[in-house]
């Protein structure tokens, strides 16, 4: 099989004959602020604002390709460039 210009093989386990299901991306939601009646939004601060990606570092929660934690490596942790929003 070649794929992006690298050949590989596949296990037979991950083949079929159905086509897959194309996944949607969905976008990080700004937090949302706090309402005129003075309720709280119920995330508290400090949680994710979205699951782990694999591949793109945005976010310190996000996971390389290799597997392991993004962390200080994160485009949220370096200084300048972009800032994405992580964290609630």
């Amino acid at each position: 099989m070649t794929v992006s210009a690298r050949n590989g093989w596949i296990h037979g386990d991950y083949l079929s004959e159905a086509k897959p299901v194309e996944l949607t991306s969905t976008t990080p939601v700004a937090p949302a602020a706090a309402s005129d009646d003075g309720t709280v939004s119920e995330h508290a601060s400090g949680d994710p604002v979205r699951d782990a990606v694999v591949g793109r570092c945005d976010c310190p929660y996000d996971l390389m390709r290799n597997g392991r934690l993004c962390g200080g490596r994160s485009a949220y942790s370096k200084p300048g460039g972009r800032s994405p929003v992580c964290y609630w």
